[in-house]
């Protein structure tokens, strides 16, 4: 019987075909022909990867292949489970838990015994791992652990919130770093994408808050993931003159530590590479590391693919999903338009007492423009303010954080005294622009301070158009030594910067 099945592997076609495929199926599924030379390098570079997810294919039975590959194209299965079989794995759970009497178990339930003795809570294990109870109480036992590594001895046995994460936390949440696509793939299933832009400037903490906050208080209560399960898209956003980086290898073992932690179901992994020299694929040990780290049942519908943005953007289209939502543009660009429509959609329903103030604030704002690319941000106190409004009034419409001056190296700009020069140096630092910058923002420390730190990242944003209305230009130095006008994410860049300095130096003044 399994001679049947052959490996697919050829070289020109757009993805990572290491599944056994019925010979009489093989010529069904859509794939993109591609250029053999494009990706003829990041293939090279990754055969370690695809041998080992061949290899692990090759250990299925006929049957969970088949599975595997309907979960793949979008035709799967939702878990089968009736009452009695939750209650009678609930049952062996609580069994089990006793059996194996972990310290931090009874930690937890010295804390706040009816958290981790949540039938719902408990759930959540037992369906990411098909109602295997021993593996979903170990599953429960390490994430409890990692939860007081990461957070705190205080906290793990209670929900986070944003109240929790610290301004490099939200930084990072709101920059891109995950994606939840607005709407599913064609079998109904939650598609969320991991975008590696922001990756040099994140740590291996920030980066499993921020995974703890999308997946285990976002993803996780989702019914449908917890039965259907969720498409993961791992998306490269390396251009030929920017190429995106990955962790040093000691943080991706912390990070896949945790991520095996958190209880969801991943239906479908997809890791997209560009065909650039240098990109992500030379870093290929570090993938085998991270395909190597999820549990058997997602390293078993996992797709690798290469290309360009748009061939890989229709590649990902062949597996049923979605294009009109899609987080990037055919040109590599983040769409500012939809970047953070998942955090208001999501967010606001999960914390009634953490974000009552915050739904107050923004329940005035029209529905369209709520719905406004980055400002899916919630609001800042300092929003209802004359000042910063009347400023912002002028520009939201024409200064949006996708602003773009449109220019270019060759064409440099003569700083004028206005100007808010990027850089460091005492020369920068007393530029008459930047003099003023600095009073400028001097007005709102004290507001910006006593902002909770999750409302900081719209407060930034609102100063930085305002400042932008006013006519106010944030240039940086080019190689050649000229000036050019940065774009929106630069600008707003220096107004966090500045806050944050202005901080520290008066916690400094005042001997704290």
């Amino acid at each position: 019987m399994a001679s049947s099945f052959s490996y697919q592997n050829s070289h020109n076609t757009g993805c990572f075909q290491q599944c056994f495929v019925g010979e009489e199926h093989a010529s069904s599924i859509p794939v993109p022909t591609l250029d053999v030379k494009h990706d003829t390098s990041s293939r090279r570079e990754m055969k370690s990867t695809e041998d080992f997810l061949a290899s692990e294919m090759s250990k299925l039975s006929v049957q969970e292949r088949s599975k595997a590959m309907e979960e793949l194209h979008c035709v799967g299965e939702e878990l089968k489970e009736t009452p009695d079989m939750i209650q009678q794995s609930l049952k062996e759970f609580d069994q089990v838990l006793r059996e194996r009497n972990a310290p931090i178990y009874s930690l937890a339930t010295s804390q706040n015994r009816s958290y981790v003795e949540d039938p719902s809570f408990r759930l959540r294990f037992l369906r990411a791992n098909d109602h295997n109870v021993r593996e979903s109480v170990n599953q429960m036992i390490g994430f409890l652990s990692r939860k007081e590594t990461y957070f705190g001895r205080d906290k793990i046995a209670r929900d986070i919130t944003l109240d929790d994460l610290d301004e490099d936390d939200i930084d990072i949440l709101l920059s891109g770093l995950y994606h939840i696509q607005n709407g599913t793939d064609q079998s109904g299933r939650t598609v969320v994408y991991f975008l590696n832009h922001v990756m040099s400037r994140c740590t291996a903490k920030t980066a499993v808050r921020v995974n703890y906050f999308v997946f285990f208080n976002i993803l996780s209560q989702m019914q449908s993931v917890q039965t259907k399960g969720f498409v993961l898209c791992y998306y490269d956003m390396s251009t030929p003159d920017n190429l995106a980086s990955l962790p040093s290898f000691g943080d991706m073992l912390k990070f896949m530590d945790f991520v095996t932690k958190v209880p969801v179901r991943r239906s479908g992994v997809h890791l997209c590479l560009k065909a650039e020299p240098g990109s992500l694929a030379a870093s290929s040990k570090l993938f085998e590391t991270f395909v190597r780290g999820l549990r058997r049942r997602a390293r078993t519908r996992i797709r690798l693919h290469y290309g360009s943005d748009i061939e890989l953007q229709y590649m990902l289209k062949s597996f049923g999903l979605n294009l009109e939502t899609f987080p990037v543009d055919s040109t590599g660009k983040l769409r500012q338009d939809i970047l953070n429509v998942w955090f208001h959609k999501y967010v606001p329903n999960q914390w009634n007492t953490s974000l009552a103030s915050a739904r107050h604030t923004t329940s005035s704002v029209p529905e369209e423009e709520a719905n406004e690319g980055n400002d899916q941000v919630l609001a800042s106190p300092l929003d209802s303010s004359s000042r910063v409004q009347s400023a912002a009034h002028n520009s939201i419409h024409r200064n949006s954080p996708t602003h773009n001056p449109g220019t270019t190296a060759e064409s440099s700009i003569e700083p004028s005294p206005s100007d808010v020069l990027l850089g460091r140096g005492h020369v920068i630092q007393m530029h008459p622009g930047n003099i003023r910058f600095r009073e400028f923002l001097r007005e709102y420390q004290e507001e910006y301070n006593n902002t909770p730190r999750y409302k900081r990242v719209k407060t930034s944003t609102e100063l930085t158009r305002a400042l932008l209305g006013k006519g106010i230009r944030f240039l940086k130095k080019t190689e050649s030594g000229g000036w050019v006008e940065s774009d929106f994410t630069g600008a707003e860049k220096k107004v966090k910067q500045l806050f944050r300095s202005q901080k520290k130096s008066k916690k400094k003044s005042e001997g704290i």
